[in-house]
This record gives structure tokens, C-alpha cells and sequence, in this order.
């Protein structure tokens, strides 16, 4: 009779534990599956989530009102001084075309050319501006010189021309660099201008392109006036303070966070709540993950600060990477050191990567906190002493990143 039990214990044992270990894994996957459509359908904006589910999306009208009554941007100091420094480089320019001595003897009969280089050229940021500047004159050049080419070797019919423009196009299109492509296509675009440009207004090439070349360096030198001396604005020294700011909104982040887990211990289940111990233990039954998914439901409005110092950070590295590749263009004029491309590069990378980890450790603490409010005052489970323990990780990691902000203002004071 003995080994008889001890058999069919045995069996029990052996077909017990993998159903137990299928049924974890199951619900595991699911409340996963879950987490990530409640995710979804809370980053989806109220027009796309009525397209999904079939209604009409906002009506015109609806959409003027809106637009209405959008707040006037003056105080936005980035849209202002763009606005001021494209009508003043524009208004410059058009002084090429109103007065009679430079439209007549120098800029005849192409006096728009240096308005519509202000007008291409002009963006929000110096490095990005001054790269595209360097970008339309170097295609402006090529196409010159393939122009001076094909009018001294190529009798100038108009397959000639046809074939010349075809040619270049696919050559300039095909080679061109994908991170600074305006200088290819303004010179597959150039070549065309220039061969019947010159042909429309009785002008040899000889004479039409010194004309351009100069009126296009009028326009670009008219614009880096305006930006450089009347709207200075450096994008090299934006990106090197947003980095820094970058960690110090870490910093502020993980302190917020600090605070919010040594208040976790003090959470309990009140003996007035409508969830007694034996509900909790079916639940758990049902659910393994029912008081982790309680808290990141239920536990918002307690770590409404951490999300603002999480939102806080993200619009930070936002403004780093809208000025890093402009930062790393912008010509330092022998005036400032160089800046290492590479390693810039790599901080953001790095950054991005330590941003991506914020939502985590914010739903973390808040399945930390649903699961201590779902505990009684002597649960055995409390003598471990987790949120103690992930307290001294932040500590230990906000003692880093002083030390590294402390380095980093001495090499950038």
C-alpha cells in the first residue's frame, strides 16, 4: 500500500508542476498582450481612434475653431526671431531688384537671383542654415562649370541641350549623398536653368554664368549678415547646454523617484477595504499579476510628479537632437573648438537609451506601490525590504550622474 502512495503522489508531483508552470506562462502572456493594447489606445490621438473604430472624424468647421483659437505664438522667442531674420534678409535682397543702380548694372537681368537664394536658404537654426549656403553655392559652381563644358565642346542645338541636362540629372540624382542632397539636386536643376536661361534672354553662357554665380554669393553673404551679425544664434552652444540640462532633468527624475519609493512601506491594506485576504488570495489564483496591474492602474495620481519630470527630460532631449547635426555644421571661424562629431553622436545615442528606460521604472514603481497597498501591516513579504533596496540603487545613481554633471560644466562652463 505504501509504494502504491508513494506512486500516485509521484504522478501527481510530475503532472502538477508543468501545468502550473503552462498556466503561469499563459497568464503572464496575457496580461502583457493586455499592458500593450491599453498602451496602444492610450498614445492614439481622438481623431485616430474614432477612424479605428469606424466614426467620423472632426468635422472642418471643428477644425478652424481649434485653429482659431490657437494662442498667438509671440512669445515664442524661436519663431520670432526666425520671422524677423526672414523679412529683413528678404527686404535686403530686394533691394537688387528696386534700385535702378544695382538692377541695371549689376544684377541685369536676373536681379531676383539673390532674393530667391535668401528665401531657400533661410532656416531656424545657423549650422543648418550655413550647410545649406555651402550646399547651393558648391551646385551652383558644378553646374557652371558642366555648362561652360557642354557650350564649348557641344554645338548648343536643342537635342544637345536635352541630352547635356539628361545626362547630369541622372549622374547628380544617382551619386548624391542621402545626409546633403540639396547641393546634388540644385545642381541637376542648375544645369538646365543656365543652359536655357541664358538662351530665353539673348545672353551667351560666358556672360550669363559669372552673372548667377555672383548673384547667388550676393544672396548667401546678404542672409550669413543677417544671421550672423543681427540674429546671432548658435546651435553648437545650445547642444552642449541641453546635454548637460539633459542629466540634470535625470537627476531631477530619479530624486522625484527616490521619494515616491521610501513613501511605498507605508502603504498597507486598510481593514475597512471592500478586497479581504481571501479575495486577494483568488485573485492572485486567477491573476499572479492582478496586484501589480492594480497598482499601474489605480497609482497614477500618485506619481504625477515623477511623469513631469519624465516629460520635462524627454521635451529636453527633444531640443538635442533638433540641434545636433546643425551644431556640428556650424562654422567655428577659428573662434570655438571643434566639436568631436562622433562622441556628440554617441551621448545622444546613449541618452536616448537611458530615456527609454523612464516609462519603465515609472510603471515599476507603480505595481510596486498597487502591490504594498494590496499587503497587511505584517506581511512577511515586507521584511525583504524592496523598496529600501531599489532607494539605494537611485541614490548610488544620483550620486553618478552629480559627478558626471560636475565634469561636464568644467569642460563647458
Amino acid at each position: 500500500v505504501k509504494l502504491i502512495n508513494e506512486d500516485i503522489d509521484t504522478h501527481i508531483e510530475s503532472t502538477t508542476a508543468p501545468l502550473i508552470r503552462v498556466r503561469v506562462i499563459f497568464n503572464s502572456c496575457y496580461a502583457f498582450v493586455a499592458e500593450l493594447v491599453d498602451q496602444i489606445e492610450a498614445s492614439m490621438s481622438p481623431g485616430e481612434e474614432s477612424a479605428l473604430n469606424g466614426e467620423d472624424t472632426v468635422s472642418t468647421w471643428s477644425y478652424v475653431q481649434s485653429l482659431v483659437s490657437t494662442p498667438w505664438p509671440w512669445g515664442d522667442w524661436t519663431q520670432r526671431r526666425f520671422s524677423l531674420k526672414s523679412a529683413l534678409g528678404l527686404g535686403l535682397a530686394t533691394l537688387w531688384v528696386s534700385i535702378p543702380l544695382l538692377r541695371e548694372n549689376i544684377a541685369h537681368p536676373n536681379s531676383v537671383w539673390p532674393g530667391l537664394t535668401v528665401a531657400s536658404v533661410t532656416l531656424g537654426t545657423t549650422g543648418a542654415a550655413f550647410q545649406k549656403c555651402i550646399d547651393r553655392l558648391w551646385g551652383t559652381l558644378i553646374a557652371a562649370a558642366v555648362s561652360l563644358i557642354v557650350g564649348t565642346f557641344v554645338s548648343l542645338g536643342e537635342i544637345a541641350k536635352i541630352l547635356a541636362v539628361g545626362a547630369f540629372t541622372f549622374v547628380a540624382i544617382f551619386f548624391r549623398n542621402p545626409k546633403r542632397p540639396y547641393a546634388y539636386n540644385y545642381a541637376a536643376t542648375s544645369l538646365g536653368s543656365i543652359l536655357y536661361g541664358s538662351f530665353d534672354i539673348n545672353l551667351g553662357i560666358d556672360d550669363y554664368v559669372p552673372n548667377r554665380i555672383t548673384l547667388i554669393f550676393v544672396g548667401i553673404v546678404t542672409f550669413l549678415v543677417v544671421e550672423v551679425l543681427l540674429f546671432p544664434r548658435s546651435s553648437r552652444t545650445i547642444m552642449q547646454a541641453k546635454s548637460i540640462q539633459f542629466f540634470e532633468d535625470t537627476e531631477q527624475f530619479l530624486t522625484e523617484a527616490r521619494k515616491i519609493i521610501e513613501s511605498i512601506p507605508l502603504l498597507y491594506r486598510h481593514d475597512s477595504s471592500d478586497v479581504t485576504q481571501r479575495d486577494v488570495e483568488v485573485l492572485l489564483v486567477e491573476d499572479p499579476l492582478w496586484m501589480l496591474r492594480q497598482g499601474q492602474k489605480e497609482m497614477t495620481h500618485l506619481a504625477d510628479g515623477l511623469c513631469s519630470a519624465s516629460e520635462v527630460a524627454k521635451m529636453t532631449m527633444s531640443e538635442v537632437s533638433a540641434e545636433l547635426e546643425p551644431g556640428i555644421s556650424e562654422p567655428d571661424l577659428g573662434l570655438a573648438a571643434t566639436l568631436n562629431a562622433e562622441g556628440y553622436r554617441y551621448l545622444l545615442r546613449e541618452q536616448k537609451k537611458c530615456l527609454a528606460q523612464f516609462p519603465i521604472l515609472i510603471s515599476s514603481i507603480q505595481s510596486l506601490m498597487g502591490y504594498y497597498s494590496n499587503l497587511e501591516r505584517e506581511d512577511p513579504v515586507r521584511s525583504l525590504h524592496w523598496p529600501m533596496i531599489l532607494s539605494g540603487i537611485l541614490s548610488k545613481s544620483i550620486y553618478q550622474l552629480c559627478a558626471c554633471c560636475d565634469g561636464l560644466r568644467a569642460v563647458f562652463p
